[in-house]
């Protein structure tokens, strides 16, 4: 793996990690709210459509919508 490689990996699990922090933090937020967290894959393909596009850095909205997945 050229070095270039690895900064481009590393950055991808950085922004895979940065998807999953927001997620369990809008959870919270609803949670004080006493509002239903998002669980479903589609609400929280929803709500990731209204960050809009470059939120999670290098992943693009195909990635993040795979750790959405994973989430779900």
């Amino acid at each position: 793996m050229t070095a270039g490689q690895r900064r481009r990996c590393f950055g991808l699990l950085r922004s895979a990690g940065d998807v999953w922090a927001c997620v369990l933090e809008v959870n919270g937020w609803r949670r004080r709210r006493r509002d239903v967290p998002l669980t479903g894959y589609q609400a929280l393909c929803r709500e990731l459509a209204g960050s809009g596009p470059g939120t999670f850095g290098e992943l693009d909205s195909v990635g993040a919508r795979s750790v959405l997945r994973r989430f779900s």
